[in-house]
């Protein structure tokens, strides 16, 4: 895919999750994200002592006034002046939208997306959809294992990262995809089963009690993919995918001959070039 200097109209998006999704520091002023006191962060850093920062429990309240850079890189703090040991950190990482909508692609003015702070399981930021080959290597080369599993973390922000509005806005319109005219396409891949879980009152995914709820959120994020005519396709990676994930998987999948199990790296290889394969059929006759 790709060849050097290419203008093909496919363009590929990554989704790393782990227990969450990392949309990028950069979108903390998008009006999508509920950041709190968040959007008030300067735009360039604030010259601070590196001190250890303090991670209070869930919920915590801010004063807008002491939001700064975080002078380790990568992310935003928010709490106390400089002077004193720093607060609360945003990385990118961000949780599960309210009243419904955590599975969903829409209603982002009347519920927002949840930033989530303070936590050590944010994995590399998405890369947007694009068709540059380097962009993409090095999305895939900056890739780090991070943190416990929710599948639906990558499940949303990969329906998201495809659409033409926002939080990302690079996907080509629902109307072309319904006319025949352009084709969308998530691949899941996971390693195990889900471990972590939405906390019934609040956007984090820190439970680790009660996984059933998780695979019944997968299965409604599967069910919303697919409702937008969107074509997934599943695949356990590893030889310890348990069975009751590998038949969620099969259900999630658009159809039974889109699940697929790679134990190794050469089967890993031989899934992808078949997916290439199938959908260049698509390419080939538009």
């Amino acid at each position: 895919l790709f060849p050097d200097g290419s203008t093909d109209p496919l363009k590929l998006a990554i989704v790393p999750f782990a227990t969450y999704a990392n949309v990028g520091v950069q979108y903390h002023n998008a009006d999508w994200l509920n950041t709190g006191p968040l959007g008030n962060v300067p735009p360039t850093p604030t010259n601070l002592e590196d001190t250890s920062p303090v991670y209070p429990n869930y919920p915590v309240s801010f004063d807008p006034a002491t939001v700064v850079n975080s002078p380790s890189g990568g992310g935003y703090f928010v709490g106390q002046p400089a002077t004193t040991t720093l607060g609360d950190e945003w990385r990118g990482c961000v949780g599960s939208r309210q009243n419904g909508l955590n599975v969903g692609d829409s209603d982002y003015g009347s519920t927002k997306v949840e930033v989530v702070l303070n936590t050590n399981h944010c994995p590399s930021p998405i890369q947007p959809l694009t068709n540059d080959r380097q962009t993409l290597l090095d999305a895939v080369t900056a890739l780090v294992p991070n943190g416990a599993t929710y599948i639906p973390a990558g499940l949303v922000w990969g329906h998201r990262v495809i659409s033409e509005h926002a939080p990302f806005t690079g996907g080509a319109p629902y109307t072309d995809v319904d006319e025949g005219k352009a084709k969308k396409v998530i691949v899941l891949m996971t390693d195990g089963k889900n471990t972590r879980s939405k906390s019934p009152d609040y956007h984090v995914h820190e439970v680790n009690t009660n996984n059933s709820e998780a695979d019944n959120v997968t299965l409604q994020a599967c069910d919303a993919i697919k409702d937008d005519n969107i074509s997934l396709y599943t695949i356990s990676f590893g030889t310890s995918v348990p069975v009751p994930t590998i038949d969620m998987l099969r259900a999630c999948a658009t159809s039974f001959d889109n699940y697929y199990s790679a134990e190794g790296a050469q089967q890993l290889s031989n899934v992808f070039e078949a997916i290439v394969s199938e959908n260049s059929k698509f390419f080939l006759s538009n």
